[in-house]
């Protein structure tokens, strides 16, 4: 059970217990440091499940419909995100700019650098000559 999860469940049980003996939701909000709102909603429920059902999940992001053609067109060396940005607004992208640049942003970083050699290396030349 994870920490959340268990405060949710210690919350629901606090609250419900203050209910049986007769205290408002306003006292309770007082009393324990919760919202009021907080409060009417963990009484609604009548069970911890309703509290729990439907957290921590992901709602798909705008791109994730476009993932595969940026993957593909990152594979093709195409990698500037305004460019990207212009072709996925023809495919019927409605999201942002920064939205694919956050997603290119991990794959930027594991790209391989490469560095010339220093002009005295390049020529041939050895530094002893």
């Amino acid at each position: 059970m994870s920490p959340i999860e268990a405060r949710i469940r210690d919350r629901h049980a606090t609250v419900h217990s203050l209910l049986a003996q007769g205290h408002g939701i306003r006292e309770i909000a007082r009393e324990l440091p919760m919202g009021g709102n907080t409060v009417r909603r963990t009484a609604r429920a009548s069970a911890t499940e309703e509290l729990l059902s439907g957290r921590h999940q992901p709602r798909p992001s705008q791109i994730y419909p476009y993932k595969p053609h940026l993957d593909k067109r990152w594979a093709e060396g195409f990698t500037n995100a305004l460019h990207l940005h212009a072709e996925l607004q023809d495919l019927g992208y409605g999201g942002s700019y920064q939205t694919i640049s956050d997603y290119r942003r991990p794959r930027r970083r594991r790209r391989v650098r490469v560095v010339a050699p220093p002009h005295h290396l390049a020529s041939g030349r050895s530094l002893a000559a």
